[in-house]
């Protein structure tokens, strides 16, 4: 392997890394800072608004960046091709939703819905300036340069989206986050990689970028129907507030285990694979991602479902109970969390061996079960109902993928259980210790805090006794082997 591209890639990896944390450890103070001064109505109502956006934002690409990316020549006519067809179906859509918007407030009699869908729409018109920029920077490797418009976009979308809610703006604030963020990141991908291109419109390669993007826009519709349809039901028939609720408890539940082990996913798990033909290979990488992201999601969802009562009064809520009606849907979110993260590395394993049509199998399969189940729990249980209902169909993708990995990498269910049982140990005795002090100390944001370090403290401690060390010595030495990384 070219000694020049590996030492691409191993910076690519830390460019990778570096950016992921930021951005991570950006929105994660943010959502704090806008829960404790922000309505349960105000996140309903971007929610739900987002619903609209976000399932025309699968037709906005149509799956023409990667298409452009994976190609091995491109040449003028093909990028001005896709940059046209870019333009064309994002003017469309950005009309569409101008015109569509008032249709929102059937489903929910919200009148605010319809000016913050027309306000988002504005993403897809910006998403056209930043579509050269990123294919290029991409097919370039420069990845130091991508990260760059990431954090940056972030941390100042962050910074006007507290300014707004500290004025009083309430549900703005959120949605001009985004338009802003889109916004910024445009303006500096296309300083750091002017692009020149021209419309045009060759049929030929017009034909075999959309049968590229056609492949990778079924999944991911189906994709967005299973990560919606919960957001969707509740907004429809609970309103605006319970939807807020189940948007904290489901972020605070899930997604923030999924943002932290998103580091693992983009750099380890390449780092170990290295993207070879090798089912050895590959299976060790795949369990040595498992035991990585455990190590670090179930401590983390385990405290957020012991301490969840003190995090939504004392964190989130500045004292009040204000979010306190999230409580039950957050501490079954927390488990939700647990099995999601630690089934995510899958994909990457799919991708590896060259068989990214199992998943569509497996995304059927949830989505029946989730759209069985998701009427009569949003009926007559409501939030709480809705997050078991999550739980369960995410789950059964285990019934799913645990014979697909045993059956093309020979790793059996013992084999996941040996990677994962050092972090489940560490966090039993942890939250066994926690569960006994907690009863005896006052509630108070200091105190929680204190709580959260000795439990990292108290974890990180039994771990490294129960392992010998062992983990945290790869770790060690991964980051010393940056230089020695192989690239793909």
């Amino acid at each position: 392997m070219d000694s020049d591209l590996k030492r691409i890639t191993a910076r690519n990896i830390s460019y990778n890394a570096v950016a992921t944390v930021l951005v991570a450890a950006i929105q994660f103070f943010t959502n704090i800072i806008l829960a404790r001064v922000l309505s349960a109505s105000d996140y309903g109502i971007v929610g739900f608004a987002n619903i609209f956006v976000a399932f025309m934002m699968q037709f906005g690409d149509f799956g023409l960046n990667n298409a452009l990316v994976q190609r091995k020549d491109l040449d003028t006519a093909t990028l001005s091709t896709a940059f046209t067809l870019k333009a064309l179906f994002s003017v469309l859509i950005f009309l569409g939703l101008l015109a569509g918007a008032p249709l929102a407030r059937l489903l929910m009699d919200r009148p605010e819905i319809v000016a913050v869908i027309r306000l988002l729409s504005l993403n897809f018109l910006l998403s056209v300036g930043s579509f050269l920029p990123q294919v290029l920077m991409t097919r370039e490797l420069d990845y130091r340069k991508l990260a760059m418009p990431s954090v940056v976009s972030v941390a100042a979308g962050s910074a006007l989206a507290i300014g707004l809610a500290h004025a009083g703006f309430g549900y703005w604030s959120i949605a001009a986050n985004s338009v802003f963020s889109a916004f910024l990141s445009t303006l500096i991908l296309l300083l750091l990689r002017p692009a020149t291109v021209s419309f045009r419109y060759d049929r030929s390669a017009a034909g075999s970028l959309l049968r590229f993007g056609g492949s990778v826009l079924v999944p991911g519709i189906m994709v967005f129907f299973i990560f919606n349809t919960d957001n969707f039901a509740i907004g429809a028939l609970r309103g605006a507030e319970q939807l807020g609720y189940y948007a904290i408890a489901f972020n605070w539940g899930s997604m923030i285990c999924v943002q932290l082990a998103t580091l693992f996913h983009k750099v380890l798990f390449p780092t170990f694979a290295r993207l070879q033909h090798d089912l050895h290979a590959i299976s060790k990488a795949y369990l040595s991602s498992v035991r990585y992201v455990a190590f670090l999601a179930v401590p983390v969802n385990i405290i957020l479902l012991l301490y969840g009562k003190e995090f939504l009064i004392q964190v989130l809520g500045r004292g009040s109970d204000r979010w306190l009606p999230s409580l039950p849907a957050l501490q079954i979110l927390c488990i939700y969390g647990i099995f999601r993260v630690i089934l995510e590395p899958v994909g990457n394993v799919i991708l590896a061996i060259g068989k990214p049509e199992l998943c569509i199998r497996s995304i059927m399969f949830v989505a029946v079960i989730e759209l069985g189940l998701l009427y009569p729990a949003v009926v007559s249980f409501g939030v709480p109902g809705v997050a078991v209902c999550v739980t369960v169909a995410y789950l059964s993708q285990y019934f799913v993928y645990l014979p697909l990995i045993h059956r093309e990498l020979g790793i059996k269910g013992r084999d996941l259980m040996k990677e994962i049982r050092i972090s489940l140990a560490a966090t039993a005795v942890m939250a066994g210790i926690l569960a006994a002090a907690k009863s005896h100390l006052p509630s108070s944001l200091p105190v929680l805090l204190g709580q959260g370090g000795a439990a990292a403290v108290l974890y990180l401690g039994v771990y490294a006794l129960m392992d010998r060390g062992a983990l945290f010595g790869e770790l060690k030495a991964l980051l010393l082997r940056r230089g020695t990384v192989t690239a793909p």
